[in-house]
């Protein structure tokens, strides 16, 4: 958010001594020595990982490439070292579908382990204890729509989907491209051989402004596909502190219904969720039938009063 790299110093101390004490084994180290803790760090690859994802910088990849798996798939793009890394959670997933995605709620204390496929879908680093740093989400899929995305950073995203089902029209959405004028190409395996074939099948330029903000694309039934987002144009940048209002169902209260003899009184609260402070922010309320869902009536920005609350 800030950009101030001094905030890294403790990160960067972790990678360091990572990458000090990879391939050692020191029994007994004193507890609290500097052996100690790089014993201790020895299982913690992923932490490259996520410093890769939150910052954009490579100087730690040869820690994502020794930790193997999807990490150095995004590194190198070859599918082999993606193959066998989620075999336990696909399995699990096969066997009791429901417990892990409706009835168990992975905690601190219950590893649901189908819960790092989300890395995968979203090339992001996912784990229950960190914030996610997602590079897509993905929406208007039906159950029978896969994907795997790859390489990523802040100008492109590259990605392979297959589904089963006909018609069917992805819309990827977008968390951490710049903003700019990008270009999204298809690409199919219209022969099943594995290779993608270099006909794009598709192509679509848009502009992306903010975040969040994304594109529909078309995708063949049983047909292996990637798609390719690169950036055409870069626009201007956005700041990385900026305000977020945010407006909930339970902040629309209504303290007295309208009548025949007086109006109605409600109040409405408003949240910065954001990083900045928010000025010149304009209020509408409209009435909607719930019947006819057409609108009743409306009153303008001018007839409210704001109240701001730290």
């Amino acid at each position: 958010m800030t950009g101030d790299e001094t905030l890294l110093r403790g990160i960067h101390s972790q990678l360091d001594i990572l990458r000090k004490y990879q391939g050692k084994r020191i029994e007994n180290p004193d507890p609290g020595s500097l052996d100690w803790v790089g014993m201790q760090l020895q299982p913690h690859l992923w932490l490259a990982r996520w410093y890769r994802s939150y910052t954009g910088r490579d100087d730690y990849d040869d820690l994502i490439g020794a930790a193997g798996g999807y990490g150095r798939f995004q590194l190198t793009g070859k599918t082999t070292e993606a193959d066998h890394t989620h075999a336990g959670e696909l399995a699990a997933m096969r066997f009791n579908l429901p417990m892990l995605t409706t009835e168990v709620r992975g905690t601190d204390r219950i590893n649901l382990l189908p819960f790092s496929l989300v890395g995968p879908m979203t090339g992001g680093t996912v784990a229950i204890t960190q914030a996610p740093s997602f590079a897509v989400t993905w929406r208007n899929v039906s159950p029978d729509f896969a994907v795997l995305v790859g390489a990523r950073d802040d100008r492109s995203v590259e990605a392979w989907v297959h589904t089963f089902a006909e018609k069917e029209k992805p819309l990827v959405r977008f968390w951490q491209l710049q903003p700019g004028r990008y270009r999204l190409e298809r690409r199919d395996d219209n022969d099943h051989d594995g290779t993608i074939d270099p006909v794009v099948a598709e192509s679509i330029e848009f502009d992306h402004v903010e975040r969040l903000a994304g594109v529909s694309f078309h995708l063949p039934r049983t047909t292996l596909c990637q798609i390719r987002i690169r950036q055409l144009e870069a626009f201007a940048a956005v700041p990385l502190m900026r305000p977020d209002l945010a407006l909930g169902p339970r902040d629309l209260r209504v303290q007295r219904a309208p009548d025949g003899k007086q109006p109605g009184r409600a109040s409405i609260t408003v949240h910065n969720i954001g990083s900045a402070p928010a000025t010149g922010v304009r209020l509408e309320v409209f009435a909607k039938s719930a019947d006819s869902g057409k609108i009743t009536f409306g009153l303008p920005a001018a007839a409210w009063h704001s109240r701001r609350s730290g």
